[in-house]
């Protein structure tokens, strides 16, 4: 609205701007017609067109106010009714004055309004008519046309000043066709960059995801006449973060570029390479004949990808995971394609990154029960279908309860049990662990509330992912939930894998210094499994180690287990931390930990996880036996 507003001053201006121009070539023109009345004596004339020029004097007030439509109007129907004038007692329809009426119209169409123009032109051509119609039937005899040098001269001015008035108009003209044609190539030149940015990423100039869609269709329907397949290839740089974060941003967007300029040359110039958002890249190819024409593009854009790359002094190595959806095969629309395309690519991540992998028709079933139970999940904390459930922690020296391990179970209304390993990673990636977290340290806090009057150094360890540290207030509802309870820290021991402590992250790092400011304790859970990188075990103040139940299984006939085994102990011993062995099943194995000074010990050998009213038995009667035969699940 302020550009049309702007604009529309700017030719009100211009307009009263010309108006100016045309008055005083008017001014003009009636000087010099003046004069030559007054050569030939015609003094009532020359009184008269004098009169007609102080007349004139209101349109330069209009053209100052910036009101040329109204001053254009009363200037055209001055000179029309002037000319009209001096028709009638000369030569009427001969007159050489009405050769100035084509410029006055052609004036008034411009610059004033039409209805104004039109009006005019109506009246003169009546007076023309009326005339013609007086002279025939005698009513009024006109001047006989006369030809001399007097006659002569004032047409040579009519003429020459109506010329002079038209050329100024159509400069106007000109000028006004030529800055709209100026304007027209700005305009596409700007819809141009709009389309550019519409279409394409900023960063490395390759297609969008936009465009990307558009161009899917086209080749869809190529695909579809050649009888051949689509196929659609979405790639993910692996851990690009880390360069981001190590280098910068600046350094992160010529890496793209790079990555993206490589990728186009791995692929045929038929093919659509694109960037979808951040590290993600898109290829569409068609004309593809077989799984492996799909599986050759890919090695091609894997190897492509983790060539070196020279950055401000730095070689830096990437490597890519892809996933490779088919048209018609596992979709016929873009999202359709993309979507499991995208399935395909994290399950590439998931066995270990760097490679390609096709979409699996199998996958949907799956991911529809995921979304389901991941639904069914939000209700389960308020319907009360979760429960904590308890497993000891024995003394292997003498078999009595030290401790408990608080392990979570979901009672599903139409499935039963679920398995702590299905909805455990739902309950991760949906965010909703954070408060199911919470809610399990609150259960563990209030039964310790009541079995430390039993054994006022018991404790339970609750498990932990790392979304709940990330979060970052894990340390203080922490803090606020024991003093709630009146319970020391260390009543509380905090169990999770070694994944937590190798992001190393500032936020962890920060929520780790926090707990153990609580005197909570710190255990790393499934030891040996993982990275097992002792490092970590120097800058945090760890307390325990749990080692992993897959150790435990046929220890006696596995002697690299039994190795491992006594290596981990020998070396937790050293460093002042203490070792539990879960997962054990039997005697044998019981009495084999138990030799290499292994304190804790817990597993089914003892007794299964159980609900917390028999547990709060397990521990009134605190007579566990051992057992040959262990109950199941």
């Amino acid at each position: 609205m302020k550009y049309k507003t702007f604009f529309a001053i700017s030719e009100t201006k211009f307009q009263a701007q010309r108006l100016l121009h045309i008055f005083w070539v008017a001014q003009l023109t009636i000087a010099l017609v003046s004069m030559q009345r007054m050569a030939v004596q015609y003094w009532t004339e020359a009184a008269i067109i004098a009169a007609v020029s102080l007349s004139l004097i209101p349109v330069y007030i209009f053209a100052k106010r910036n009101a040329p439509v109204a001053g254009s109007n009363y200037l055209a129907i001055v000179l029309t009714f002037t000319m009209i004038y001096f028709m009638w007692p000369n030569e009427g329809a001969r007159d050489e004055i009405l050769l100035v009426f084509p410029a006055i119209f052609t004036f008034s169409v411009l610059s004033g309004s039409l209805a104004t123009s039109f009006i005019l032109l109506g009246i003169v051509l009546a007076n023309i008519l009326l005339m013609g119609y007086s002279e025939q039937f005698e009513f009024y005899e006109f001047v006989p046309a006369r030809n001399n040098l007097n006659t002569s001269t004032l047409i040579v001015i009519l003429i020459a000043v109506t010329s002079f008035a038209i050329w100024l108009m159509a400069r106007d003209l000109k000028h006004a066709l030529k800055s709209l044609k100026l304007e027209n190539a700005r305009v596409l030149e700007s819809q141009e960059e709009i389309q550019k940015l519409v279409h394409f990423d900023t960063l490395t100039g390759l297609p969008n995801r936009s465009l990307a869609k558009i161009r899917f269709d086209f080749t869809l329907n190529q695909s579809i006449r050649d009888s051949s397949m689509l196929c659609l290839l979405l790639i993910d740089l692996d851990d690009f973060k880390h360069i981001n974060d190590t280098l910068g941003h600046d350094s992160g967007d010529r890496f793209l570029i790079t990555i993206g300029s490589r990728i186009k040359s791995a692929v045929r110039d038929s093919d659509t390479v694109c960037r979808l958002s951040g590290d993600e890249f898109l290829v569409i190819t068609s004309n593809v004949n077989s799984d492996a024409d799909a599986q050759k593009i890919a090695n091609n854009i894997l190897d492509c990808v983790q060539e070196p790359i020279e950055l401000d002094g730095n070689k830096l190595v990437t490597t890519c995971s892809i996933g490779i959806s088919m048209a018609p095969e596992d979709g016929t629309s873009f999202e359709e394609l993309c979507q499991r395309a995208d399935m395909a690519m994290y399950k590439g991540k998931e066995k270990g990154k760097n490679e390609a992998q096709f979409f699996n028709p199998d996958w949907m079933e799956s991911r529809s029960q995921s979304l389901a139970l991941t639904a069914d999940l939000r209700l389960a904390l308020s319907e009360n279908q979760l429960e904590v459930y308890y497993q000891p922690k024995v003394q292997l020296q003498n078999g009595k309860i030290v401790a408990a391990e608080a392990l979570l179970r979901w009672h599903h209304p139409t499935l039963g049990f679920v398995s702590p390993e299905v909805f455990i990673p739902l309950a991760e990636n949906s965010g909703q662990i954070v408060e199911i977290g919470k809610w399990v340290i609150e259960q563990a806090c209030e039964k310790l509330t009541i079995w430390r009057k039993i054994n006022a150094s018991f404790s339970i360890a609750v498990n932990v992912s790392s979304i709940q540290f990330k979060r970052g207030d894990l340390s203080e509802f922490l803090k606020k939930t024991l003093q709630k309870y009146q319970l020391p820290g260390q009543s509380l021991e905090l169990e999770f894998t070694e994944s937590l402590l190798m992001a190393n992250t500032q936020e962890v790092a920060s929520e780790l210094q926090l707990i153990k400011q609580l005197n909570t304790s710190l255990a790393i859970d499934d030891f040996g499994t993982g990275y097992s990188n002792l490092s970590y075990l120097q800058n945090f103040e760890i307390h325990t180690l749990k080692i992993d139940r897959s150790f435990m299984y046929e220890l006696r006939e596995n002697k690299k287990n039994i190795a491992i085994v006594k290596a981990i102990c020998q070396m937790a011993h050293s460093l002042n931390m203490q070792v539990v062995a879960e997962g054990i099943e039997d005697a044998e194995t019981a009495e084999i930990i138990k030799g290499f000074d292994c304190a804790i010990g817990q597993g089914f050998f003892w007794h299964k996880p159980v609900p917390a009213d028999a547990f709060a038995s397990l521990i009134q009667t605190d007579n566990v036996a051992s057992k040959s035969d262990h109950p199941e699940l």
